[in-house]
C-alpha cells in the first residue's frame, strides 16, 4: 500500500469512476478524510495527477483535497482504526441475458469484508436492482458478519457530478435504523438527506427517476416519428400545443444516449415480475427501433455509393453540459450499425470536446476539425446536441460537401439552421418529416 502519510479514513471509495471520484472529493472538501480505491492501477496513477475528467470542478477538487490531506489514492482497500463507511461506486454491469450481473458487486463485497470490522458501514452508491442491498448484506451475516449496509443512490449528472454532490438531496434507504443512520451522518454534511425508510425504497427511487425520464423520452421520439411519417414537424407542434398549457411538456427529440437509462431501465426490468416489465421492454425496443430509422435513412442515402465518406460530429453522449464520455453515445451506435451495412464507406468522427487521439482509440478516424471531418463528406450526421451546432455556418457547412450530400441532425441543434441549402445539400433534422433542399 502507498500512502502519502498516516491516516485515519472516516470514507473509502471502492471504484473511482465519475461518480466514485465525485461523491469521494465532495466528502473531502467537506472535511471527510477520505481514500479513494480504484482496482485499475492506471485510473490510481491518472487521479494522483489530478487528472482524468473533463469536468473542470472535479479536476480541480481533487488537487485541492490532495494538498490538504483530507484525500489519498491507495494502492489497495485498507481500513484504518476506527468506524469506518466503504462506499460501493463500482459499475454495475447487465448481464448477457439482460438481467443483472451481481458477480462484480458480489466480489466488491467480499473485498470490503476481508478487511472490515463489524460496525463498519457499506453505502452501495451504484446503480442496482431493488433489493440488491439486503441481499448482499444478508449474504455476508450468512457467513457471520454484521456491516451495516445502506442504499445511497447518485443521482448526478455527468458533466456537473462534482456540484451536484452538494446540491442534488442524497436519497437514503438502509437495511436497518444504525445502518441508515451511518449513511446519514456521512452524507449529511455535503447537503440535504432524505430517508426513505428502507434500501428497496431508496433504490426504487433511483430506477424510476431513470425510467420516467426514459419513457417520457421514448414518447416524444415516438412522436417524432408520426411526425416524419406525416410530413410534420415535431418542435413546431411541441411548442404550439404547450402554448399557455402547462399539462403538455414533452422533452425534446432524440435517440437516447448515455451509459445510464438504457441500462438503468434494464435493471428496473430485472426488479419486477415477468408480466410488469412489457412496459419497459417497449421503451427499449423503441429506442432501437429509432436507431434503425436513422442508420435505413443513411443508408438509403448512399444506395449505389460503397466508398461514401460519412462525417459522424459530436462523438461524446451528450453535448450539454459538455462531457467527453462516448459510452452509448450515438456516433458510436451509428459506427457500428453502417460499418456493417456499409462495409466500404469512410467514416470520419469529430468532437468539441474529445482530442483526435481519443476518437482514434474508439475505432473512429479522427478529424482535427470540424471542417476537415465534413470537407467532400457524403453525409454528416450531427450526432449529440454541442452548442457549437448551432453557432455553425451552415451555408459553409454546405458548400464543403460533396454535393448532393445530406445533413442529418439527430438532436435538433441544427433545427434553426435555413431549410434551404447550397450545394444541393439536404437537411433533415429528426422529427421534421420533410426534408427541404435548394435545386
Amino acid at each position: 500500500m502507498v500512502m502519502a502519510r498516516s491516516a485515519q479514513f472516516d470514507a473509502v471509495v471502492i471504484g473511482c469512476g465519475t461518480i466514485g471520484a465525485a461523491v469521494g472529493v465532495a466528502l473531502a472538501s467537506a472535511g471527510w478524510a477520505v481514500a479513494l480505491y480504484d482496482a485499475d492501477p492506471r485510473r490510481r496513477a491518472t487521479l494522483r495527477e489530478g487528472g482524468g475528467f473533463h469536468e473542470a470542478a472535479l479536476a480541480g477538487a481533487i488537487s485541492e483535497a490532495m494538498t490538504t490531506g483530507h484525500l489519498q489514492v491507495v494502492d489497495q482497500l485498507v481500513r484504518q482504526p476506527g468506524a469506518a463507511k466503504f462506499i460501493i461506486c463500482t459499475p454495475t454491469p447487465v448481464a448477457a441475458d439482460g438481467g443483472f450481473d451481481r458477480a462484480p458487486l458480489e466480489r466488491v463485497t467480499d473485498d470490503i469484508a476481508a478487511v472490515a470490522q463489524d460496525g463498519d458501514a457499506v453505502l452501495v452508491r451504484s446503480t442496482v436492482p431493488v433489493g440488491t442491498t439486503r441481499a448482499l448484506a444478508e449474504r455476508l451475516r450468512g457467513r457471520g458478519r454484521n456491516l451495516h449496509f445502506a442504499a445511497v443512490p447518485d443521482r448526478s449528472v455527468e458533466g456537473r457530478s462534482f456540484a451536484d454532490q452538494f446540491s442534488v438531496p442524497h436519497l437514503i434507504g438502509g437495511v436497518d435504523a444504525g445502518s441508515a443512520m451511518s449513511a446519514k451522518t456521512l452524507l449529511t454534511r455535503l447537503g440535504p438527506v432524505v430517508d426513505l425508510g428502507v434500501a428497496e425504497a431508496a433504490e426504487a427511487a433511483k430506477l424510476f427517476a431513470n425510467g420516467w425520464r426514459a419513457a417520457l423520452f421514448a414518447l416524444s421520439n415516438a412522436m417524432a416519428s408520426v411526425c416524419e411519417t406525416h410530413g410534420l414537424d415535431v418542435r413546431e407542434i411541441f411548442a404550439g400545443a404547450a402554448k399557455n398549457y402547462p399539462r403538455f411538456a414533452p422533452p425534446r427529440p432524440g435517440p437516447v444516449a448515455g451509459p445510464c437509462l438504457p441500462k438503468d431501465l434494464q435493471l428496473l426490468a430485472a426488479s419486477v415480475p415477468g408480466e410488469a416489465g412489457v412496459l419497459l421492454r417497449g421503451v427499449m425496443m423503441s429506442e432501437s427501433q429509432i436507431m434503425l430509422r436513422i442508420t435505413d435513412t443513411l443508408a438509403t442515402h448512399l444506395a449505389g455509393r460503397p466508398g461514401a465518406k460519412i462525417a459522424l460530429l459530436g462523438i461524446a453522449f451528450k453535448g450539454q453540459p459538455e462531457v467527453d464520455d462516448a459510452r452509448g453515445g450515438v456516433a458510436l451506435a451509428l459506427a457500428a450499425r453502417l460499418q456493417a451495412a456499409m462495409p466500404g464507406a469512410e467514416l470520419v468522427g469529430w468532437d468539441a470536446a474529445m482530442p483526435p487521439g481519443q476518437t482514434a482509440k474508439l475505432g473512429i478516424k479522427p478529424a482535427e476539425t470540424l471542417w476537415a471531418a465534413a470537407a467532400a463528406a457524403d453525409i454528416v450526421v450531427l450526432c449529440n446536441d454541442h452548442p457549437v451546432f448551432a453557432q455553425t455556418d451552415a451555408a459553409r457547412l454546405a458548400h464543403s460537401m460533396a454535393a448532393g450530400g445530406l445533413i442529418y441532425d439527430v438532436a435538433g441543434g441544427a433545427a434553426q439552421w435555413p431549410h434551404e441549402l447550397p450545394n444541393n445539400v439536404t437537411l433533415r433534422v429528426f422529427g421534421r418529416g420533410v426534408a427541404h433542399h435548394a435545386e
